[in-house]
């Protein structure tokens, strides 16, 4: 019997369609794996750009939230240039306040010095600049007038009132300074404070910095931002008007202390 002939023609077409529906297959599945690794990389680069919005938008928020409550801190004052940058803790007791007399007193003459020096002899020029009124004549130069720091002139107040509840606690009949001037440095004080108006709210209790202790001040610990004291100083000694709080009916021998040693009065500038 003749063996039957196998159709390789038809198997060919088989074979070939078969392929072909393997490689369209093939070719769908690669496409749809492109297509989801396409839609990958999409959703994570938009969650990638979104992220990157957020940590833009965060910071910015910061900045601005900084720049806000930094602005008066990184605000220079108008005169000596300073800005409010040095953290300082409310603790409400020092050397200054000491009960240990001596000690308390020679931390205050060196106060006094600071003081003194807060006395400024200023160009009218540059008072002018600056919007200052002229005032009375430094003598050793006439195109200068002499000022007071608000701060020199508010603690040598702080200093008057000191020794002036020293002389009544001590039972003393000489007074250093009259109850005229002791009644013109409170209201001074009251005059600063209420123009600054401070409007921080400070904390009461045994609480925060001051738990466990028994009288706790307001406040106690908390931290606040000054102007650096020392620098104030230092501004003032560049235009010192060599002023000296010493016992003398000569004027102008109240102004022959100068912190660099120099002796202006003998050189007296006279522009009239």
């Amino acid at each position: 019997m003749e063996a039957p002939k196998m159709d390789v023609k038809g198997y060919y077409q088989l074979s070939q369609s078969e392929q072909s529906n393997q490689d369209e297959s093939s070719m769908n599945s690669s496409e749809s794996s492109k297509y989801e690794s396409i839609k990958r990389n999409i959703w994570k680069l938009c969650w990638c750009a979104a992220l990157f919005c957020s940590v833009c938008l965060n910071a910015l928020l910061l900045s601005q939230s900084s720049e806000y409550t930094s602005s008066k801190e990184l605000t220079l004052s108008k005169y000596a240039n300073l800005a409010q940058n040095v953290p300082t803790s409310r603790n409400y007791s020092s050397i200054y306040s000491s009960l240990d007399r001596s000690e308390a007193d020679a931390a205050w003459e060196k106060l006094q010095l600071d003081i003194e020096a807060g006395w400024v002899a200023l160009e009218d020029r540059h008072s002018e600049s600056i919007g200052l009124p002229h005032s009375v004549r430094w003598p050793w130069d006439d195109s200068k007038g002499i000022y007071i720091l608000s701060a020199a002139h508010e603690l040598h107040c702080v200093y008057v009132l000191r020794t002036f509840i020293n002389n009544v606690n001590d039972g003393e009949k000489d007074f250093r300074y009259s109850h005229g001037h002791a009644a013109h440095c409170i209201e001074a004080l009251r005059e600063v404070v209420m123009c600054a108006a401070d409007d921080y709210p400070l904390y009461k209790g045994a609480l925060n910095a001051a738990a466990g202790k028994e009288n706790p001040r307001a406040g106690f610990g908390t931290v606040k931002m000054c102007r650096d004291w020392k620098k104030l100083v230092a501004w003032a000694k560049e235009h010192t008007a060599c002023w000296q709080e010493a016992k003398t009916d000569d004027l102008e021998d109240k102004f022959k202390k100068c912190p660099d040693d120099s002796r202006p009065w003998e050189r007296v500038v006279n522009h009239s």
